[in-house]
């Protein structure tokens, strides 16, 4: 992951701010994905700016530029490893529920950033208003995250080529 300049750090800020409807927000962490994650945004807020009750503008995570938005932090409750929220509002999705390929994202950061040793097992929730729980693994050697959750079908289709 890449931390953007200084300039664009501060712009972030801002908008972090007004989209989490909070006139300050701890930022610990500003990065943009690399190889096939570049349009990727990930943020990490301080526990105490409590991610799971926070009410969303979610019109000021167009302005970031970026199609994929994560706001990511400790959890305030016990059980998971991190928790997290997702924003792509320039497709058209204000909030995903569980988002796997933030979660591509997360998974590695999180591994380095607990000092977990690289193939360790984490909880990760995340908190939106139909959020949900997903077992991770960082399989290093093999750039590849494991994701397990429960799921919904919420649609089938069939597609004829």
């Amino acid at each position: 992951m890449e931390e953007p300049d200084d300039e664009t750090q501060e712009r972030i800020r801002g908008i972090i701010r007004r989209g989490l409807k909070k006139d300050y927000i701890c930022v610990r962490f500003i990065g943009i994905g690399k190889k096939g994650f570049e349009k990727f945004l990930l943020v990490e807020i301080d526990v105490q700016d409590d991610l799971a009750n926070r009410e969303i503008d979610h019109s000021e995570f167009l302005k970031t530029g970026y199609m994929t938005n994560i706001v990511t932090s400790r959890p305030s409750f016990p059980g998971s490893s991190f928790v997290s929220r997702m924003f792509a509002p320039l497709v058209n999705v204000n909030e995903d529920h569980v988002c796997g390929s933030a979660h591509c994202m997360l998974v590695p950061y999180w591994t380095q950033k607990l000092g977990e040793n690289g193939n360790g097992f984490m909880r990760a929730r995340q908190v939106g208003p139909r959020g949900g729980e997903l077992d991770v693994v960082w399989l290093e050697d093999e750039e590849r995250v494991l994701l397990r959750g429960e799921c919904r079908v919420v649609m089938k289709g069939k597609l004829w080529v």
